[in-house]
This record gives structure tokens, C-alpha cells and sequence, in this order.
């Protein structure tokens, strides 16, 4: 088991019983981070929503042209985000 979170801008992991932390993403410009099953979804400040395996592995790019999206929620079947400024808009994307 693991806890994921953002930090500078980078998406990372650490075990729960502590250890050392595992660089998922370093893009630089990570927002927030959501977990579900195998992967790992985090929003970017240069507006896309991307996914990384828990493991580590290849960035896909789900969704881009959002405005700063920041994730909030994730279920077995959909990711949740809104995105900021403007409009208060709630997205989601099927998984």
C-alpha cells in the first residue's frame, strides 16, 4: 500500500509504513492526484488530465485544453475534476 500526492509540480509515492518516495511524474506542472486500480490520474496546471501506472511507467494524456483541472474524485467507473478559474464546471470522464 501507498500514499500518492503532488509536490513541486511532480507526482510521487511513498509506502504507508514510510520508506523512501518514487518519482511517478515530474513534469513540473501536476496538480492534484487520484488513485484508482492500477493507475495514477493527476491534472496539470497546462490543462490535462493524464494517467501514469501506479508502478510506474508511460504518461498517457487522457484529456487536454482543460483550465487548470483539479481532481477531486475518482470511482471504479468515472474521474471527477473541475476546472478553475472561471465557471465552477464539474467534468468527468469514463475509465
Amino acid at each position: 500500500m501507498h500514499v500518492y500526492f503532488v509536490t513541486d509540480g511532480q507526482v510521487l509515492r511513498v509506502p504507508k509504513q514510510g520508506g523512501d518516495a518514487v518519482t511517478l511524474y515530474s513534469g513540473g506542472s501536476a496538480s492534484s492526484v487520484a488513485v484508482e486500480g492500477a493507475y495514477a490520474y493527476f491534472g496539470t496546471a497546462t490543462g490535462e488530465i493524464m494517467r501514469v501506472p501506479v508502478e510506474g511507467g508511460a504518461i498517457a494524456t487522457l484529456v487536454s485544453g482543460q483550465a487548470s483541472p483539479r481532481i477531486f474524485g475518482i470511482d471504479r467507473h468515472r474521474l471527477y475534476w473541475i476546472s478553475t478559474p472561471g465557471p465552477n464546471v464539474i467534468s468527468s470522464l469514463r475509465l
